[in-house]
C-alpha cells in the first residue's frame, strides 16, 4: 500500500504520510497508509516512544468511499483503543504557558541558569513553539525544567539545550512542550462566545451552507487543552441543530501541543468539580456517571470530536478545506506581534468566506494588519 500521492515507496515521507480520514471528509488528506509509512511509524514507536496509531481496518484494505459519517464513526471508535498517529516531530498547538509555579522540594531544587543559557532556551522555545518568554518568566522556566534536567543526570541548562538539539527523534522536544504547558480551562469558559456562536455565528454559516451546497460544517478548536472547550463547542452545535444534526457532515477537529492534555481530552473523563458549571440538563444529556465522583462525555459525543497534535507554528497548514468556525482562544497572548501576524494570516487562509474566528477575551488583533473584519471584542469574520 502506498500514499496515492507517491508513485513509489522511495518517495514516501514515512510517518508524515500517515493520514486520517474522518466522517467522510479529510482534514489531512484522503489517501491510504503506504507500507513504508507504516513500517517506519512502527519502528519509531518501538525505538523512540513516539506513539503511532495504526488502524487495522485501513492496513488490511483500501479505505472505502465514506458516505456515512455514522458507519465510519463506529470504525473510528474501535480504532481509538489502539495507538495514536503522530509525526516524529512536534505537531501540535501552543497552550497556556507557565501559568503557575511548581512547589520546590529537596529532590527537585531548581538549577541556576546563566544569561547565556536563558537566551538559548528562550530562543529555542520561541523558534519551535512561537512562545515569547520575557525576563520575568526566567524563574518560572527554571522551576518547570529543573527536576527533569536533574533526573536526566544533566548538570546544567547548557547541557540540556545541547541534548535537545542532538535528539533526532523529536521526543525531547515533545517532553519540553509538555513541561512548559499549563492547560487551565473549564467548560463553557468565556460563555459570551458560546452565546454568540449559538445565536449569531451558527445561523449565519448554516444558512450560507444550505444555500451553497452539501451540508458540510467544519469547526476547528486550535487549543483543545484537556477537552473542555471542544466538548462544549460540539454540545453547543448539537443543541442548536437538534434532530437535524444527523443530516449534517458536522463534527469538530481539536488540536493542541500537549499529548498529555490530549490523552485526557480523548478519554473525556472529568472530576465532578470540573463539570459543576454545566447546567444539569446538559450534563445529564451529554455525560454519564463514571465511578463515584467522575463524569464521562458520552461516546456519541466523543465520536464527533477528532483530537490531534498540531503545531500552530507550522508555516503551512495541511487542511484540505477551509473552516467555518475557528476557536483559537487564550493562546496568542503568549506570542509576540510578528508571530501573531503570521498565525492570523494562516488561519485567515483556512477560513471559509463568511466564517468566524474567536480569540480569547484578553487578546486583541488591534496592533497587527488583521485581514478579518471586526465583529465585537475577541470575535472576527472573514468577509
Amino acid at each position: 500500500m502506498r500514499c496515492e500521492s507517491h508513485t513509489n515507496e522511495n518517495q514516501c515521507a514515512g510517518p508524515i504520510c500517515l493520514v486520517q480520514v474522518w466522517g467522510g471528509k479529510s482534514y489531512f488528506g484522503d489517501f491510504h497508509y503506504c507500507q513504508k509509512a507504516i513500517e517506519e511509524g512502527q519502528r519509531d514507536a518501538e525505538t523512540t516512544g513516539v506513539s503511532v496509531k495504526v488502524i487495522q481496518n485501513e492496513l488490511q484494505s483500501n479505505i472505502p468511499s465514506l458516505t456515512s459519517k455514522t458507519s465510519y464513526t463506529r470504525q473510528n471508535q474501535q480504532a481509538k483503543t489502539q495507538q495514536r498517529v503522530t509525526p516524529r516531530a512536534v505537531t501540535s498547538s501552543p497552550q497556556r504557558i507557565l501559568a503557575s509555579e511548581t512547589k520546590m522540594t529537596p529532590s527537585n531544587q531548581a538549577l541556576s541558569i546563566s544569561n547565556e543559557e536563558f537566551k538559548l532556551m528562550r530562543d529555542l522555545i520561541y523558534n519551535r513553539f512561537g512562545i515569547n518568554l520575557s525576563e520575568q518568566k526566567r524563574g518560572l522556566l527554571v522551576t518547570r525544567l529543573s527536576k527533569y534536567v536533574r533526573q536526566a543526570q544533566m548538570t546544567s541548562f547548557k547541557e540540556y539545550y545541547e541534548h535537545l538539539l542532538a535528539d533526532r527523534s523529536g521526543k525531547e522536544l515533545v517532553t519540553l512542550a509538555e513541561m512548559i504547558s499549563t492547560n487551565h480551562t473549564y467548560f463553557f469558559r468565556e460563555s459570551e462566545h458560546f452565546d454568540f456562536m449559538r445565536k449569531t455565528a451558527l445561523p449565519d454559516v448554516l444558512n450560507q451552507i444550505r444555500s451553497n451546497g452539501p451540508l458540510d460544517l467544519r469547526v476547528w478548536c486550535a487549543a483543545a487543552s484537556s477537552g473542555e472547550e471542544p466538548y462544549g463547542l460540539i454540545i453547543n452545535l448539537m443543541e442548536h441543530l437538534g434532530v437535524e444534526y444527523s443530516s449534517w457532515q458536522a463534527g469538530l477537529l481539536a488540536t493542541d501541543i500537549s499529548q498529555r492534555a490530549l490523552a485526557t481530552a480523548t478519554a473525556g473523563v472529568y472530576d465532578a468539580e470540573r463539570v459543576h458549571r454545566i447546567p444539569v440538563a446538559l450534563r445529564n444529556r451529554y455525560f454519564t456517571k463514571h465511578g463515584n465522583d467522575q463524569w464521562q462525555v458520552k461516546a456519541e459525543v466523543r465520536n464527533e470530536v477528532v483530537f490531534r497534535r498540531f503545531n500552530l507554528m507550522n508555516q503551512q497548514f495541511p487542511f484540505k478545506q477551509p473552516f467555518h468556525l475557528i476557536f483559537c482562544r487564550n493562546v496568542m497572548i503568549y506570542f509576540d506581534q510578528q508571530t501573531v501576524q503570521a498565525l492570523v494570516r494562516r488561519m485567515y487562509e483556512h477560513t471559509a468566506p463568511g466564517g468566524y474566528l474567536f480569540i480569547g477575551k484578553s487578546e486583541s488583533l488591534g496592533r497587527i494588519q488583521n485581514p478579518y473584519a471586526y465583529v465585537e471584542p475577541a470575535i472576527y469574520r472573514k468577509i
